[in-house]
């Protein structure tokens, strides 16, 4: 009986050793991809001269070249131009990751000019290709990239990187009742009247929309990058030692910049910004608008919205998450002439928190 129980099993570990031996790790068709590495590329023009677009397969490793067909567009008003704003090396049909390599890259010669005409974009395509997936599985919008080339050839109207206005010595606003709201010594500014500098701002409540009195609010300039109490840290400020911070609004929280005069004959006004959100419970309800208003009216250049649990870069809340990170914006505004910049917050949690830094106002 003991020899013929060493023969047993003996047989079985040689057969889940075959098994064993015979197993192969399987890729989900899921993550069998091809895709940039991210959708959306801002560069200043100037500053570098080559751009390098990265384009990165998922999958098991190549035992041959991969070619991989590519198609360019260009957005309607403003449009790159070859040779004037870009030249892409090697031209744009196709590239190849080689057997064995998981990514490649787009040299992109990013061309200084004098034409002071704006943001020029052009976004690369990739075309259909049999068996693989176009896009990362959680960023299905990488199949394509949208390379802005920023204008540096633009004159300021405005800035504020609210590094003038006073920081409370206590990260805290203490909310009045009703729509003004005025500055409390020794809690973060929520007003501020220029010097000649940087540009002033005046932060009330809009008419019908009020919160209500409310003693731990993180509102107004502040010099914290980080915060336990708050539960925060943004990793440091994007342009000197302060800025704007924001969080639980209960209503709708304006902030009114100083009026720029705009020259007659201006044909491009800019706004560029820098915005922090925290990786909270966003509500799908959470707004966050940048306006430019005029004796015309309000004309709403950029709007963010919530998908319900992270805020991110779209209006309807479809877009991509940006918490935990700094985020740039730079947008154009329609309605040419003499106004003020206005951002509207309306957030209803203490958690959910926000900054803004550096913030610039520039055209030609």
């Amino acid at each position: 009986m003991k020899r013929l129980f060493i023969y047993t099993l003996t047989f079985m570990l040689f057969v889940l050793g075959a098994c064993f031996d015979e197993q192969e790790f399987i890729i989900s068709e899921r993550f069998r991809y091809v895709a940039f590495e991210s959708s959306r590329v801002d560069i200043l023009e100037g500053d570098v001269a080559t751009l390098e677009v990265k384009v990165i397969y998922s999958g098991a490793a190549l035992d041959s070249d991969l070619n991989i067909p590519l198609s360019i567009s260009f957005p309607e008003g403003n449009a790159a131009q070859d040779g004037v704003d870009f030249v892409i090396d090697g031209g744009i049909d196709a590239i190849v990751i080689p057997a064995g390599e998981f990514s490649t890259t787009i040299d992109i010669s990013i061309l200084d000019n004098d034409d002071p005409v704006g943001i020029r974009s052009l976004t690369l395509g990739i075309n259909e290709i049999s068996t693989f997936n176009l896009g990362a599985p959680d960023a299905e919008d990488t199949q394509s990239v949208t390379v802005n080339i920023l204008e540096d050839d633009l004159i300021l109207f405005g800035f504020t990187s609210f590094e003038e206005p006073t920081a409370g010595d206590v990260n805290n606003y203490p909310s009045q009742e009703g729509i003004v709201q005025v500055n409390i010594p020794g809690e973060n500014s929520v007003d501020y009247t220029s010097t000649g500098g940087e540009m002033g701002f005046n932060s009330d409540y809009v008419e019908g929309q009020a919160g209500g009195a409310d003693d731990e609010l993180l509102f107004g300039v502040t010099k914290f990058t980080a915060d336990t109490d708050w539960e925060y840290d943004t990793g440091g400020f994007i342009e000197g030692a302060q800025a704007y911070s924001t969080s639980d609004a209960d209503g709708l929280m304006e902030i009114v910049f100083d009026e720029l005069q705009i020259p007659q004959g201006t044909g491009l006004l800019q706004v560029s910004l820098w915005l922090w959100f925290a990786d909270a419970s966003w509500d799908e309800d959470d707004e966050f608008d940048v306006i430019w208003r005029t004796e015309d009216g309000d004309e709403l250049i950029l709007s963010l919205r919530s998908d319900g649990a992270s805020m991110t870069d779209s209006p309807d809340g479809s877009g991509n998450a940006i918490v935990n990170q700094w985020t740039s914006f730079i947008v154009t505004v329609e309605n040419i002439k003499t106004g003020s910049l206005v951002i509207q917050i309306g957030t209803d949690s203490a958690g959910e928190i926000n900054f803004i830094d550096n913030i610039v106002i520039e055209g030609v």
